[in-house]
């Protein structure tokens, strides 16, 4: 049996590809690999879905919530990816004012003063107005990066087991749409690719182009494909790579 498959964000630290390598993940990591929302990404082919996972400390993400840029980065993630993944590691807790707290042993060592940011209010954000605002996004949170890394390789090894089918509807009996038999068709064709889920399938089918434009532009250059938001050069990759398959 071939080991779960993910490709990593050539961006993020190698010891963290090591270390998925050793739970039995085969992580595809190359420096030139970059993706635009998820740190890591795989498919869920029994499912017909392509998971993407950002990953951040709970530090940094204080930061980007402080900045106000933590919602565009997980609506981003949201709309390119069908299963959105959002996994913080580390430690805070409420100061006796109500801050954000740090935890961990740096903060610990650092006798680092609260974040002037409201513990209640980051808790509020992250699991009642996440996912309220964002449907579908899933969000978790481990207590250190060594516990995500081990989280992350459970979950590629979950979405890529069929018997999470006994929790997530199968392709056979998955409803994609209400559709006519025409453009169920062509989504499924779509979606046969690999990097392509529901999502992104909708949006192909919703940029005018026919199936044979499709394969064309794929062929040339995928200029017209490329256009299509969350089409990004490793999806262009792997649909021209299919194209071009013999046995």
């Amino acid at each position: 049996m071939k080991p779960p498959v993910a490709t990593v964000d050539g961006r993020e630290n190698e010891m963290r590809v090591v270390g998925l390598q050793a739970l039995g993940i085969d992580a595809k990591y190359d420096p030139k690999i970059q993706f635009e929302w998820a740190d890591y990404s795989w498919v869920s082919e029994m499912h017909s879905a392509v998971c993407g996972l950002q990953l951040k400390s709970i530090s940094e993400t204080i930061n980007r919530f402080k900045q106000r840029e933590l919602g565009w980065i997980l609506r981003g993630l949201h709309e390119d990816y069908d299963i959105p993944i959002f996994l913080m590691y580390g430690g805070v807790r409420p100061s006796p004012e109500g801050w954000c707290q740090l935890t961990d042993w740096k903060a610990r060592q650092r006798d680092m003063a609260p974040i002037r940011l409201s513990y209640d209010g980051l808790m509020n954000y992250l699991f009642h107005s996440l996912p309220r605002d964002l449907p579908g996004i899933l969000v978790e949170w481990v207590p250190d990066e060594q516990t995500a890394i081990g989280r992350i390789a459970s979950l590629v090894k979950y979405w890529q087991t069929e018997t999470t089918g006994a929790t997530w509807m199968p392709r056979k009996q998955r409803v994609l749409f209400n559709t006519n038999p025409e453009e169920e068709a062509a989504l499924g064709f779509l979606m046969g690719f690999p990097e392509i889920g529901e999502e992104i399938a909708k949006r192909i089918l919703n940029s005018g182009m026919s199936l044979a434009e499709v394969i064309q532009d794929a062929q040339n250059g995928a200029e017209r494909i490329k256009q299509i938001q969350g089409i990004g050069p490793e999806r262009v990759k792997a649909i021209t790579a299919l194209l071009e398959y013999r046995k």
